[in-house]
């Protein structure tokens, strides 16, 4: 009797937590972890905010919890170069697998333009922004 029991467990409640708190509470509790990222409003990127089995479910040892987190995925959006030289913002743009057309132009203000000689100062899409394969940056000469 209890033998059907043998290798199941109780999955933790990890809603709410961290990314890396959560996945250290399952690997803890025996059990994988896959992540799907999402957008859901007001919540902190890295949140878990869903998971299943759900929390107190029986599940074997090892068995994979998906989990759902706020945010997009970690590398899916354009860094930021601005005030970087030219040549480290091209390799960081090249880096995050997006081809780079850089413009050699003053900014507005020529003392702006002086002291930040071969400096990025503008770059679109913006950083933040979802990546499109794409991006410009302009850079004082």
């Amino acid at each position: 009797e209890g033998l059907g029991d043998i290798g199941t467990g109780v999955v933790p409640d990890v809603l709410g937590n961290d990314l890396a708190t959560a996945v250290g509470s399952l690997e803890a509790a025996g059990y994988g972890a896959t992540v799907d990222w999402d957008e859901p409003g007001p919540l902190p990127p890295g949140t878990v905010y869903g998971q299943d089995p759900g929390p107190a479910s029986a599940a074997s040892a090892g068995a994979l919890v998906r989990l759902t987190v706020a945010g997009p995925a970690p590398g899916s959006l354009v860094p930021s170069v601005l005030g970087r030289p030219a040549e480290d913002a091209r390799g960081r743009m090249r880096s995050a697998g997006l081809a780079v057309e850089v413009v050699v132009t003053p900014e507005a203000e020529p003392e702006d333009a002086a002291a930040r000689s071969g400096l990025v100062w503008a770059q679109q899409p913006a950083a933040g922004s979802e990546k499109n394969g794409a991006v410009t940056i302009w850079v004082n000469p």
